[in-house]
C-alpha cells in the first residue's frame, strides 16, 4: 500500500511538471542581449533567463516586443516577466525585481562630423535633439534630466538600430544607448567610421528580470534568484557570456554580422 501511494505521488508530481504552463516572458530587440535570428530569440540575457528557469523545471516562452508595449503588459499582469529592465521608482510600484541579471554601461552617440562634446553635464547638451526608445530608461542620470525638464527636445523611437539610422540622417543629434548594444548595431549597419561615442560614459546600470506584483510571481522570483546564483557558482553564468564573446564591442572588428 505504501509503495502504491509513493508511486501515485511520483506520477502526480511528474504529471504536474509536464503540464506546467509556460510562463510568458518578454524582452526587446536589443542585441547582443536579446535578438531574433532565423525565427529564434537568442542573446546573452535570453540564455541567462532560459537556463535559470530550466533549473527550476519551469517552461518559459520568451518573445520579442516593442518596449513600451512590453512594459504595459507587465504592468497589467498580462505577461509573467520582462527582462533587460533598469530599476526606476515608477516601475517598482507595479513590478518586483529579480537579483542582478547583468550590468550595462550607458553612453551617448553622435555623428563624428558634429562638434558635439560631452563633459559629463547633460544640461550642456540641452539644445540638441535626443533619439530615445519609447518607455525606456537610460539610468538615473539621464532620466532625471528629462523629468526635470532639462532635456526637452526628444524623438521617441522603437529600436536602437532606428535611432542610429536617424542619427546618420541628421534627424536627431544624440542617441543614448547601452555601449554593447550601440556598438553592435553600429557594426551591423557599417557606421563605425561615421558615429562616435561621447566621453565620459553616463553611468553603469544594473539590469533585471521583473515580475508583476502578486504572491505567485514572488515565489517564482525567489526561485529564479536561487537558480541564477547557482549559475554564478558553477560557472554557467560566465560561460554564457563567453558564448556571445564575438558579439561584444571589443571583438566586433573580428566578426561578420548578418
Amino acid at each position: 500500500m505504501l509503495l502504491c501511494r509513493f508511486i501515485l505521488v511520483c506520477v502526480f508530481a511528474f504529471s504536474e511538471s509536464i503540464q506546467a504552463k509556460p510562463l510568458q516572458i518578454l524582452t526587446m530587440e536589443n542585441a547582443p542581449y536579446s535578438f531574433t535570428q532565423d525565427g529564434e530569440v537568442k542573446g546573452i540575457g535570453v540564455e541567462l533567463v532560459k537556463e535559470a528557469f530550466k533549473r527550476m523545471n519551469q517552461p518559459v516562452q520568451i518573445s520579442i516586443a516593442p518596449w513600451a508595449r512590453a512594459m504595459e503588459q507587465i504592468k497589467s499582469g498580462a505577461v509573467d516577466g520582462l527582462f533587460n529592465v533598469y530599476k526606476t521608482p515608477e516601475r517598482e510600484l507595479f513590478a518586483d525585481y529579480s537579483a542582478l541579471l547583468h550590468d550595462e554601461t550607458v553612453v551617448l552617440f553622435a555623428r563624428k562630423t558634429s562638434e558635439i562634446e560631452f563633459n559629463g553635464d547633460l544640461a550642456a547638451l540641452s539644445q540638441y535633439k535626443f533619439g530615445v526608445i519609447r518607455g525606456y530608461s537610460y539610468g538615473q542620470t539621464y532620466d532625471k534630466t528629462v523629468k526635470d525638464g532639462v532635456i526637452k527636445n526628444i524623438e521617441l523611437l522603437t529600436l536602437t538600430e532606428q535611432s542610429l539610422r536617424m542619427l546618420m540622417m541628421k534627424r536627431i543629434d544624440i542617441a543614448p544607448s547601452g555601449r554593447h548594444v550601440g556598438k553592435y548595431y553600429l557594426h551591423k549597419l557599417g557606421l563605425q567610421a561615421d558615429i562616435k561615442e561621447l566621453s565620459p560614459q553616463l553611468e553603469t546600470v544594473p539590469t533585471y528580470l521583473i515580475f508583476p506584483k502578486n504572491n505567485k510571481s514572488n515565489d517564482i522570483r525567489l526561485q529564479f534568484n536561487q537558480a541564477l546564483q547557482s549559475m554564478r557558482d558553477d560557472g554557467t553564468y560566465e560561460k554564457i557570456f563567453q558564448d556571445f564573446y564575438p558579439m561584444l564591442e571589443e571583438n566586433l572588428s573580428k566578426t561578420t554580422l548578418n
